[in-house]
This record gives C-alpha cells, structure tokens and sequence, in this order.
C-alpha cells in the first residue's frame, strides 16, 4: 500500500515597522470603513494597514480578512511550519475566522519570538517597538508617535505676530520681530529652540534666528535701514512658513517749516525790512504766519505748540490749530497753522518763536522742539520794525529826516514834520505814511515846530500842529490841506507838544494848546485857538514854564510843568481866562520833567532820572532817564506808560505800569537808533 505523504509549506511573512516620516494619516475616523483602501482606523486616525511597529519575528497582521485572526507568532524568520503543528492548528484554522491560531504562542517561542503584547480579532494592535520589544516610535522631533504606531505632525501653522501688515518704523527704532508656533489638535509640544528668519528690501538682505522665550513664542528685535522691507519665518523640518511680513523702515521725524513773509519793496528812502533782518526773512509782529508741519511717516494725535518771547528769556506757550485744508502740504502726514504773531509774547524789538511738535508714528509718540531739534523744528524771527525811512543826506536819495514828534491815527496812518536835503538847501513840510509805509500826501508849504496831535471827537479828520509864521495850524488827514487857526503873536515859535482840549462852550471840536517862546527874552506864553477868537491865539504869560513845556490837557483843564515853582500846574475854567488851580510838586531831586500824561493819578510824569505819578506819595523809579515824549495806553487794571530811555545796550522802550498801588518797572525794548525818540501810539 502506497502511501501519499503531503506536505504543506507555510510561509508567513514579517515585515518590519520602521518609524520616521510616514505617509499622513487621512481624516479622523471612527472604523476601518471609514478609511481608505490598504488602511485600517487606528486610535480615531486612518493609518497603513502594515504600519505597526514589530517584533523579532512576529507581526501582527493588524485587522486580517478572516475577522481578525492573528497569525500568532510565527517562528523566528517566519519559516518553522512545526511550530504551528506543534501548537495543533492549521492553516485552515485560521483561515475559518474567529478562532486564535492555537500554536502561535508556541510556535513563537519555538521560533525565538515571544509575542507578549499579544494580537486579537478586532485589527486592534498594541504598539510593538522596533527589535526586541522596544514601545516608541522613532519619529523626528517635529512629530509625536501616536499609539506606537504612527508619526504625525505636532504643529499645524506657524504664524507672525508683528510687526503687524504695513507697520512703519523710524531708523532708530529696535524692530519686534515675534511669531508663534501652533499646536496641532490633541499634540504636545517639543519646540525648537529657534526659528529662523530672513529680510528682504531694495537695499539688501538680513537673516537671522527668533528665540524661544515662551512656549510656542519666539521673538527677536533689531534694526532695519531706510527701506521698504518684507520677512519670512519658517521652520524648514516641519515644513512651515509664514511670509513674506511687510513693514517699512521711514525717516520719522516731524519737519516744521512755513511760507515765507511778503515781499519787502525798498526804495526811494524807504526802507521796508527791519535792518537786521538776514535777507528778509523775518515776519512783522502783525503779520500772519502759515506754519507747515509734515512726516514722512502716518502720524496721529499732532500738537504744534508755538512759544512767545518774554522779558526773562522764558516763554509764552500757545497752542496752535490745523487749517482745514493746506496747499502747500506733502507727505503722509501733513497740516497746516496759521499762527498770528501778535498773539505769543514778543517783549523785546525783536525774537524768535519757537515751537514744539508731538504726535504718535509707527506706534510710538514723537516729540520734537525747537531746543532739541533744531534742523528740523527752526525758530521763526518776528520783528516789531514796520517800515523806516532814510535821513536826508545832501543828494537825491529821496529820505528825509523827522523834524518833531510823529502822530499816529486809528488807521495806522502815521503823521510827521520832516526836512529833506535834495541837493541843495532843506525844504520842509508834512508828510503822511500809510501803514505800509508809503507816502499818502505831502504837504510842503508848511515848517512845523510842534509835535504834531490827532483829532478825536472828528474821528480823526483833522490834524492839529503849530508851524513857523503861521501859529497854529490843522491839516486835512486825507488831504494834507492846512488852514491857519490863529496867529500865535510876533516874535513867538510854538516849540515841544501840543495838547487838545475840549470846552463845553465850544461844539466845534478839540481846541489846541502849545507853548511859545519868544525869539528874544521875555517870558514864555501858552496859546490857546479858540474857534471864534479871532486871528490871534488866546496867550496867557508864564514865565517860569519850561522851553519844551511837558503837558496834558483834561477835559478843560490843562496840566503843564514849571520849572520856577518845581511842581505841575493846573489852569482850570473857561478859557479865554483860565484860572490857575492845584499845585503838585516834582519828586525831591527832579527839576526838570520829560513828559507829563494824564492817568488815574490824575498824571504820571517822566524825567531825566526815572517815572513818576502823582496824587499819593510821589514815587521815582531808577527805571532810566526819558529821553522823548511818552504815551500812555490803557489796560484794565490801569494804564502802561511807554517812554524813551538809554540804557547800556542802547536806546529802547521802557513800559512802566501805572495802578493805583504805585509804578511797576515793566519790560525793556531795544530800539534801532541813536539817543533821542518820540513815541506815537496807535489803536492796535
């Protein structure tokens, strides 16, 4: 009997699990199904059918056909068909589903590989490391080993975080350069110690490294050149990058400039630009300056702040306003201030404003002065200088030279006696400037040897002089047409001021009042024109009265100085026969008087060696000599008095306050000029 002997050869074949980059796992997923062809589900992830981890020589055939049947462990390289006899199972067995191939334990170890984290029906594997029993994928540092079984990504984004899109920065400014690395969902985190970054402008290239500082945080700062920039971070192993981040590197500094002044038209002895103006530059003190401030940079929240002159050198700060709309303007940000210069204080002749400018750019808040930067914010000269004219010289050079004290009316017209030399003998007469300096009218018939008055109660129609062989005088103020008032006697000049008094009998207006010295001795005589007094002035005798008689007029009195008696006098009632009324003496030491003005006191007065008022104690203030007339303006808490005077530094305008507490030494002007000036005050 023959007998047949089959043989069956089982090959069962193990292939080894070597963890690193793998292929991505698809989207979650709860069952095999869900999970494409040659992948099963594995921990809520689809991964490769085959890609556990193994063991020596027993694989696990995750999820096998027959409904989960392990093929046990196979003998050591997977050749041993006893080990599976041994065990009493057959191929058949486990082909029939369900069921453990019995053997697989034994057969393992026959074949040297103990399957100790075992296998099961349901595809289910435990991770199996790699070699001899190992439990950890061997993944890169970028990923995490899920279920020791797959490497998967730990970080989903990496993301810049500044400089924000389209920041601008200064060139001083230490650029922030920070992005943050995202976790994927349900990773842990393994972070690099640093990313690296690269810059790009037209100008050139900067690259370098962010640092860790936080989890998932990397930062680094530094500074960029003039440029427009654009970054990238990345981090190359994992695949991730963010960029190109655009941001900007600008000059950020505020510019403040302003349209230059008027046009200064010289000439024919005019001389339109204070004379130490450098090329014409400086503003008048009435004038309106158009300021520019601009940046390079978007800037927000901008004050320009404009700083007067004060005596003490400190400043007056005034906050300025933006003009709605501005021609002259460029740059990302840009605006426009009108800046009246009579507002900041200016008490000297001349000065310089200076400014201070702030605002927010790029973030940051910029501010700049006219101390601390200097180039880019300048000071703005203004000057008080309005116009001059030329002193006459022995040619054509058209100039004249002032004769007696000027007049100033409401309208900013101002009035003079002049002589001019043109060539050949002094010709004399009037003359009326306007505002701008330019001759309205002259009138040459005429040699005036008063200070020249303005009407008021004829809203300034008529101007009032005394003028050689005529006597008293008034001239049209549009016109320059003289009409004699009255004769002031034979022999006699009306010499210093004249003073406009009002009397009730009389509703023609102011009636003016001068002092007249004879050519020869004699005593000295005040003349008054009254309307209907015919051609001769109404003269009473004083012979003790000053040569250039300091005096006022009060309603209808009038106030004058005399040297014999030291003291001002009074002369009060109805003109043509005033009667002499109060009596105030000088101050101890004073013999002469400059000026007297009427004031709440009722009067202050000037002298060669400072101020003083009367009607309380007499006060004199070293404050300097008066060399000129003086004028008083109103204020309300009384009045200033502004006055000639030399000082060490040369002549100037001294102002000294007038309250009923006493004199107040105020601020010093410097003048251009030699030793002697009138002053002429002005509605303003």
């Amino acid at each position: 009997m023959r007998h047949h002997v089959a043989v069956f050869a089982v090959v069962v074949s193990f292939t080894a699990c070597t963890c690193g980059p793998t292929t991505p796992p698809d989207s979650e997923c709860v069952r095999n199904s869900d999970c494409s062809r040659g992948r099963v589900c594995l921990d809520g992830l689809c991964v490769d059918a085959a890609g556990g981890g193994s063991a020596a020589g027993g694989s696990a055939m995750g999820g096998g056909s027959a409904g989960g049947s392990a093929m046990g462990g196979g003998a050591a390289g997977g050749s041993t068909v006893g080990g599976g006899a041994a065990g009493g199972s057959t191929v058949g067995g486990g082909a029939a589903g369900g069921s453990t191939v019995g053997g697989g334990a034994a057969g393992g170890a026959a074949g040297g590989s103990a399957m100790d984290s075992g296998t099961s029906m349901d595809g289910g594997a435990t991770d199996a490391g790699a070699g001899d029993g190992g439990s950890t994928c061997a993944c890169a540092e970028f990923e995490e080993c899920v279920s020791n079984v797959v490497c998967v990504p730990r970080y989903a984004l990496l993301q810049w975080q500044s400089p924000a899109p389209g920041d601008t920065f200064s060139p001083a400014s230490m650029v922030r350069l920070e992005a943050t690395l995202l976790l994927a969902n349900g990773r842990s985190r393994n972070d690099p110690p640093t990313l690296p970054f690269e810059a790009t402008s037209d100008g050139g290239r900067l690259s370098g490294v962010l640092s860790r500082v936080d989890a998932g945080l990397y930062v680094h700062t530094q500074s960029f050149s003039l440029g427009d920039w654009q970054a990238t971070v990345s981090y190359p192993d994992a695949g991730l990058a963010d960029g190109p981040r655009a941001f900007t590197i600008r000059q950020q500094d505020f510019t403040l400039t302003w349209l230059p002044p008027p046009v200064r038209v010289s000439g024919n002895g005019l001389i339109s630009s204070d004379p130490a103006d450098d090329g014409g530059t400086f503003f008048r003190r009435d004038e309106t300056a158009t300021v520019v401030v601009s940046n390079a940079a978007p800037a927000t929240g901008v004050s320009v702040f404009v700083n007067g002159v004060t005596a003490d050198g400190g400043t007056d700060t005034m906050l300025l306003t933006a003009s709605p709309s501005c021609a002259a303007c460029s740059g990302a940000f840009c605006a426009c201030y009108a800046v009246d210069l009579s507002r900041p204080a200016l008490e000297h002749f001349r000065g310089r404003f200076s400014f201070s400018v702030s605002g927010t750019v790029g973030g940051t808040v910029v501010t700049q002065t006219s101390q601390s930067h200097p180039s880019n914010v300048p000071t703005l000269p203004v000057t008080r200088w309005r116009w001059g004219w030329v002193n006459s010289t022995p040619t054509t050079d058209g100039g004249f030279a002032a004769s007696v004290g000027p007049a100033l009316d409401q309208r900013g017209t101002l009035y003079l006696g002049f002589a001019e030399a043109n060539g050949g003998p002094p010709s004399f007469g009037v003359k009326a400037l306007s505002p701008e300096g330019s001759v309205t009218w002259t009138q040459p018939g005429l040699n005036p040897t008063t200070d020249l008055a303005v009407g008021a109660l004829d809203g300034g129609s008529r101007l009032f002089a005394g003028a050689q062989s005529v006597g008293l005088v008034t001239l049209s103020s549009s016109t320059g047409a003289a009409t004699t008032i009255c004769d002031l006697g034979a022999g006699f000049i009306a010499t210093g001021s004249i003073a406009l008094t009002s009397m009730p009998i009389f509703v023609t207006g102011e009636v003016p009042a001068v002092f007249a010295a004879p050519n020869g001795s004699g005593p000295r005589r005040l003349a008054v024109g009254l309307p209907s007094g015919g051609p001769s002035c109404s003269a009473h005798s004083f012979a003790s009265a000053q040569t250039r008689a300091a005096f006022f007029t009060s309603g209808p009195s009038i106030f004058f100085a005399n040297e014999g008696s030291s003291a001002v006098v009074q002369l009060t009632a109805s003109f043509p026969s005033p009667q002499v009324g109060s009596v105030v003496p000088f101050p101890a030491g004073v013999t002469t008087v400059s000026d007297v003005l009427p004031s709440m006191a009722p009067f202050v007065g000037t002298t060669s060696s400072g101020t003083f008022v009367a009607s309380m104690p007499s006060a004199t203030l070293q404050s300097g000599g008066a060399v000129g007339a003086g004028v008083l303006s109103a204020t309300s808490a009384g009045a200033t008095l502004w006055y000639p005077t030399l000082t060490a530094s040369g002549l100037g305008l001294r102002a000294v306050d007038v309250t009923s507490g006493g004199l107040t030494t105020g601020p010093l002007v410097t003048l251009p000029g030699s030793n002697a000036a009138s002053v002429a005050l002005g509605a303003g």
